[in-house]
């Protein structure tokens, strides 16, 4: 949909997150600059005039989606650290709409968590969904 190359930027992990709405356990994430999400959003309105929604977590990379855990002793043992991500390539389901996301770092948590190199639907940085 949208190739502007690729671009590095720095999160940092977060364990159990928590919003105004909602908790849900065994989630981790990257919590990245919000100025990426709000960018690719004003860059969706102008060129299609459809709003997206934000996501409850705000903007954020999700590394463990409720999965069972099979090392525990290493949940929470990477809590803020800092990870270096790469984003690029605007990505629509005509629903959603999402940057494509790569981190060796994100695999090796995961690794460590005794989990696959990625998440089910892969890493991602998710922009909104339609309104």
């Amino acid at each position: 949909m949208l190739n502007l190359g690729l671009h590095k930027v720095q999160g940092r992990v977060v364990f159990d997150p928590k919003s105004i709405s909602t908790f849900r356990p065994w989630w981790a994430i990257v919590r990245v600059p919000r100025n990426i999400v709000e960018y690719y959003r004003h860059w969706v309105l102008w060129q299609t005039k459809e709003k997206i929604t934000t996501s409850l977590w705000g903007a954020h990379i999700s590394v463990v989606r409720g999965e069972e855990i099979p090392h525990l002793e290493q949940w929470n043992k990477f809590p803020n650290q800092r990870v270096t991500i790469v984003y690029g390539n605007l990505q629509s389901n005509g629903l959603y709409y999402w940057l494509d996301v790569s981190s060796p770092e994100l695999v090796l948590i995961r690794r460590k968590l005794g989990l696959p190199p990625e998440p089910k639907h892969g890493f991602h940085l998710t922009v909104g969904r339609k309104v």
